[in-house]
């Protein structure tokens, strides 16, 4: 997250493992963070009560060494379970309505205990075989992405069915396994009491909402899925019913091939922040991969809004621009340039909504079959090229700290861990026109490039971030140890990686 002024937004202080909570259930570790969110592993095995909870019916009454429930006979064992901690408006009326229901459905992980300590709402799930989503890399393999979208969109239907209206759907309401995948953690807009008609309104909201989030982890050249997930994400279906009928007509028919250009992306809140203000987007464009990753800038009004409607931006108007270009670098750059100043006027325009002004970083990789590869940025996200184990910088911050570098003030080192290290001279959504670096990329085949914001690079120096890169890696797992380190060494901002081989 850039800053124009030193603001840090701060979480919850995270239960030390060990830590009790209430009579039965006690923290294990810390498993991960989401927008709003702590997600812990808990389990039952140092219970402060002398007497043990039966997890099926809710009997808290039975003896301590009991081997099985006295009231409904099931067995009484050591379990472990998935814990969300939300605070602010994350844990509202409505979640607990939900809940309540208690739905048995086999694409919904419902509570099955909810608990306030102090700020916060702590919801227990049962744990099976599965992964959080929202620390699952971009992209999925096709197969378990079809299958997941299939079953998450059963578990909308059943919802509904129950007059829940979820109020969004992000990667941190979804839990993925190998058979499928599973609705957990949800935001709740509205509990009606009655079964909502397939044609309601909010049935094709849902239908956008889940194009939407699967659209993030196709791979960006599988034409016809992609293809398939932007029409449920821009309202191609009139009901959530018939994108899934469509989806397994789609599915059945669909001839899975490899990837022949890889890249991977993965982005995290971090451990201090309460929100993801970072955004990352990749399209095919033709025969051009264009890959794209944004930072909201704090201290701003609505940051996450700025990086996303600059990575949306970006792509829609690239679409239009770039196969214009036929690789002429002198018309490549125009087209870059008019990209970024597209992308710049909507940012400014969105500030117009807001209390404050809004703003954002940029970096727009785009990539030519012939191995041309252009780059054009702004603000202090960074590229670098990763060749033969080393770290080599693509770009320059625009940045004080930069500046004074660059002036002989200060060494890169120095420049990272100064104080006023987020103070940036250019950025999207700043008055009057962008003013980018745009510059044709020094890449051959087999190079890796890093795209990152600062959550990544702020967090270690540049040696350090260096052994991080293993050739041995495959670009998910790639993203996961980078993401994971930057998290680890403090993760005081939010943290977005995209890795892409030539």
């Amino acid at each position: 997250m850039s800053e124009v002024t030193e603001i840090i937004d701060s979480r919850p202080r995270l239960f030390a493992p060990g830590m009790a909570i209430g009579l039965h259930l006690n923290i294990e570790r810390v498993l991960s963070m989401g927008p709003g969110r702590t997600y812990y592993l808990a389990d039952n095995r140092k219970p402060r009560w002398y007497t043990h909870i039966c997890w099926g019916c809710g009997n808290k009454h039975n003896p301590a060494n009991a081997p099985i429930c006295e009231y409904c006979q099931r067995p009484i064992t050591k379990r472990r379970f998935l814990l969300s901690c939300r605070w602010h408006e994350a844990g509202g009326e409505e979640f607990h309505q939900f809940a309540a229901l208690r739905l048995d459905h086999i694409a919904i992980n419902s509570p099955i205990v909810l608990y306030r300590y102090r700020e916060q709402l702590l919801a227990f799930h049962e744990i099976a075989e599965e992964a959080l989503l929202v620390d699952e890399p971009s992209p999925l393999r096709p197969r378990t992405l079809l299958a997941g979208a299939w079953t998450l969109a059963a578990g909308i239907l059943e919802l509904m069915e129950h007059g829940i209206v979820l109020d969004r759907l992000g990667p941190e309401h979804v839990l993925v396994g190998r058979n499928g995948s599973r609705l957990w953690d949800l935001d709740i807009r509205e509990v009606r009491g009655r079964r909502i008609h397939p044609r309601d309104p909010v049935s094709m909201d849902a239908a956008r909402m889940l194009g939407a989030l699967m659209l993030r982890y196709v791979p960006m050249d599988q034409a016809e899925t992609v293809a398939f997930f932007h029409q449920a994400a821009v309202g191609g279906f009139p009901d959530i019913a018939t994108m899934q009928r469509e989806l397994r007509g789609f599915a059945r028919n669909l001839q899975l091939k490899g990837s022949q250009r890889q890249a991977s992306a993965l982005s995290s809140v971090g451990r201090r922040r309460p929100n993801n203000e970072d955004s990352w987007g990749w399209r095919r464009i033709g025969n051009i991969d264009l890959f794209v990753v944004a930072d909201g800038m704090g201290g701003y009004a609505a940051g996450d809004k700025a990086s996303a409607t600059a990575v949306e931006t970006v792509t829609r108007a690239a679409s239009t621009l770039l196969p214009r270009t036929n690789a002429k670098p002198a018309d490549i750059q125009q087209a870059l340039a008019e990209v970024v100043s597209t992308a710049n006027f909507a940012v400014q325009e969105l500030s117009k909504d807001q209390e404050r002004p809004t703003g954002t970083t940029l970096v727009v990789l785009a990539v030519w079959p012939d191995g041309q590869a252009w780059l054009a940025h702004i603000g202090d996200s960074r590229a670098y090229r990763v060749r033969d184990g080393k770290l080599h910088p693509l770009t320059e911050d625009h940045s004080m700290v930069q500046a004074m570098v660059e002036a002989g003030k200060l060494d890169r080192e120095g420049a990272r861990t100064h104080p006023r290290s987020n103070v940036l001279l250019q950025y999207l959504g700043s008055p009057g026109e962008s003013d980018p670096d745009i510059n044709k990329a020094d890449l051959k085949a087999g190079d890796r490039v890093l795209i990152c914001s600062d959550g990544l690079w702020g967090e270690m120096p540049e040696s350090e971030l260096e052994k991080l890169f293993d050739p041995e890696l495959d670009l998910r797992r790639q993203v996961r140890v980078l993401v994971s380190a930057a998290n680890d060494s403090g993760g005081k901002d939010n943290v977005t990686a995209l890795l892409v081989t030539l």
